[in-house]
C-alpha cells in the first residue's frame, strides 16, 4: 500500500505543474515509481520451476518498457537523447539476459532469449527503432551461434572449405551479374539497393 500510495501521489502532482520541463521531469519520476511496487510484488511472488527461468527477464525487462514509453510519450521532442539512453538500457539488459542464459545453459533459456530477440526485432522493424532492431538481430545471431556450436565443432575440416568456397563463388557470381544490370544513370543493382536502404535507415529513430 505505501508503494502504491507513492505512485498515486506522483500522478496527482503531474497535472499540477504548469511548466513543460518540470512536468516532464515529474512525469518521468512518476513512471519510474512503478518499479517500486512492481519489485515488491515480484519479491513476494512464489518461486516455481517456471519463474526461475524467467527471473532475470522479469527483473530487467520493465526498464526497457519504461524507457520505450518515456521516449515515445514524455520525451518525444528530445528523441536523440532518449535514443542514446534507450540504446544503453537495451544493451545492458540484453547483455545481462544473455549472460544469465549462458550460466544456466538450458534449452529453456535459449528459447526465452530467442523469443525476446525476435520480439525486439519486430518492435524495431514496425516502430522503426534502430536500437531495438540492431540489438535484437545481434542477440538472435549470438544465440544461434552458441546453440549450434556443438554442430559446427563436429564438422570435418573439408566441410569448412566446401562452405567457404561455395560462398566465395556465389558472391563473385552475384557481383559479376549485378555489374551487367546498369540503369540509365550508370548505377548497378547493388548501388541502387544501397542508396534505397540508406534512405530508409535514415528515417528510423
Amino acid at each position: 500500500m505505501p508503494a502504491l500510495l507513492i505512485v498515486v501521489v506522483l500522478f496527482v502532482q503531474v497535472k499540477r505543474i504548469p511548466d513543460e520541463l518540470p512536468q516532464k521531469i515529474v512525469q518521468t519520476i512518476f513512471v519510474l515509481s512503478f518499479l517500486y511496487p512492481y519489485y515488491i510484488l515480484l519479491d513476494a511472488f512464489p518461486n516455481t520451476n517456471f519463474t526461475k527461468y524467467i527471473q532475470v527477464e522479469l527483473e530487467l525487462i520493465p526498464w526497457v518498457l519504461l524507457s520505450y514509453y518515456l521516449g515515445q510519450k514524455t520525451w518525444r521532442t528530445n528523441q536523440n537523447v532518449m535514443n542514446l539512453i534507450q540504446s544503453a538500457i537495451l544493451v545492458i539488459v540484453a547483455a545481462a539476459i544473455v549472460f544469465d542464459a549462458l550460466m544456466s545453459n538450458t534449452i529453456y533459456d535459449a528459447l526465452i532469449v530467442g523469443g525476446l530477440s525476435l520480439i525486439a526485432i519486430l518492435i524495431g522493424f514496425i516502430q522503426k527503432i534502430k536500437s531495438f532492431f540492431l540489438v535484437g538481430v545481434s542477440v538472435l545471431l549470438l544465440n544461434v551461434m552458441i546453440q549450434s556450436r556443438p554442430f559446427w565443432g563436429n564438422l570435418p575440416w573439408w566441410a569448412y572449405l566446401l562452405i567457404a568456397g561455395s560462398t566465395l563463388i556465389a558472391v563473385a557470381s552475384f557481383y559479376e551479374w549485378q555489374k551487367q544490370k546498369v540503369d540509365r544513370d550508370g548505377d548497378t543493382f547493388l548501388q541502387k539497393q544501397k542508396t534505397k536502404w540508406i534512405k530508409i535507415w535514415k528515417n528510423w529513430n
